[in-house]
């Protein structure tokens, strides 16, 4: 049993309130929460379409105790005489005993919240065993096929810099630093110095590379989505079309098939959108690409709803009604695997936040390999406040036989 007097005041409702929405995300109910007037509230509890609202109560055993009362009008919440009437007053321990968490996870939650211990969960204790992972995917899925990482694109601007303008490594450095530091006031920097086409070019370069014989993370991802062990409608921030690719690869398509794939991009399986705020889906796989991708057809490639200077950017993400915003919004609305994403980004952070404001049992894991020990305790807990689990893995190799091991029909390695 959890020692409850260890809890540091400020922590308490805090660790009530993660309990019960993880307990409710693992159980498939759900966890929201709730104002009221001169009351500090934990939450609304829904499970079996019976609500249970859960209160803090002051002034006993150390602040340490909780009122629950069982409701069925939204209404009855707002008077202060019916709650009374129909409340019950108990401890944090008998909270416990009504959660169908087993040890280990509620253990995992304790410490994640209080930071009472180190946190050490088994990837598999974490994961829904019945959840159908949705996924969000980042520039780190397309390494294994050539694609730079932003730092490395930032630095072959830099060079381009040199080469063009003849600037001092100084110079050039100081540029792609204050990218760096501030990605939107970077960009449109960099773009002064070189010309579009420039720019573009640098952007062009790995992005149609060779599909590698190796078993890749990204392989496993579509394996999964393939084998209808995964949710059909992919978001991912990359330009390449590498995933397609993939998909197509997986489907036995030839590479005639693949040319009429993307002169149409869409076939019986699978299609590739731009972000759409009236998004339809109809049961093939939909690969919507936030920020845009990039097209090739035998030698000619074209751009279509790119994202990436300051003001695309801003365009992109100004309002909650943008179609970025939207459809990245709209897809959190189902447990969601981010693979090759480092959530660093602060739009995508405000989203998520969001998102875990207004149904506190939603939560979404990031699968990452891992770092050092100190920077793992503090990614984890700030992670973990924007409803973000992480799962560790010792290589990076190891996401995609987790994924094969958990979602794909062909447990074993292509």
């Amino acid at each position: 049993m959890l020692n409850f007097i260890d809890v540091q005041y400020k922590d308490y409702i805090r660790l009530i309130r993660n309990l019960l929405a993880f307990d409710a995300f693992i159980n498939g109910n759900s966890f929201v929460p709730l104002k009221m007037p001169n009351r500090i509230t934990v939450g609304t509890y829904v499970r079996s379409g019976r609500k249970t609202a859960y209160f803090y109560e002051k002034g006993s055993y150390y602040g340490r105790t909780i009122s629950t009362c069982d409701f069925t009008d939204d209404n009855d919440l707002q008077s202060e005489e019916k709650v009374k009437a129909i409340r019950r007053i108990i401890s944090a321990e008998a909270v416990l005993q009504q959660l169908q968490l087993n040890e280990g996870q509620i253990d995992y939650i304790y410490k994640m919240v209080t930071d009472l211990g180190s946190r050490v969960a088994a990837n598999d204790l974490l994961v829904p065993l019945n959840m159908i992972p949705r996924y969000v995917l980042g520039t780190g899925v397309s390494f294994d096929y050539g694609a730079p990482s932003w730092s490395k694109l930032i630095t072959k601007m830099g060079t381009r810099i040199d080469l063009c303008l003849n600037t001092s490594k100084k110079e050039t450095n100081h540029i792609v630093e204050s990218i760096y530091g501030n990605l939107n006031t970077g960009i449109p920097q960099i773009l002064k110095q070189v010309s579009l086409q420039e720019y573009r070019d640098c952007l062009h370069e790995g992005m149609f590379n060779d599909i590698p014989a190796k078993d890749t993370n990204l392989r496993a991802i579509c394996q999964s989505l393939l084998d209808d062990k995964a949710d059909k409608q992919v978001l991912t921030f990359n330009y390449d079309m590498y995933l397609e690719r993939e998909l197509l690869k997986g489907l036995g398509c030839s590479s005639g098939n693949e040319d009429e794939y993307f002169r149409k991009l869409e076939n019986e399986k699978i299609r590739t959108v731009l972000p759409n705020k009236k998004m339809m889906y109809d049961g093939r796989i939909t690969i919507i690409h936030n920020h845009g991708y990039m097209n090739k057809i035998k030698n000619n490639v074209t751009e279509h709803g790119i994202v990436f200077t300051n003001n695309e950017y801003i365009d992109a993400y100004n309002t909650g009604t943008t179609k970025c915003y939207t459809a990245f919004y709209n897809h959190l609305d189902k447990t969601c695997f981010f693979i090759g994403n480092s959530i660093t980004d602060y739009e995508e952070q405000k989203i998520i936040r969001r998102r875990h404001s207004e149904v506190f049992s939603e939560f979404h894991f990031m699968l990452q390999k891992e770092p050092s020990l100190m920077q793992k305790s503090f990614i984890e807990k700030s992670f973990f406040d924007m409803g973000i689990i992480i799962l560790w893995f010792k290589d990076y190799s190891d996401i995609g036989e987790f994924i094969r091991k958990r979602y794909c029909d062909n447990k074993s390695e292509q």
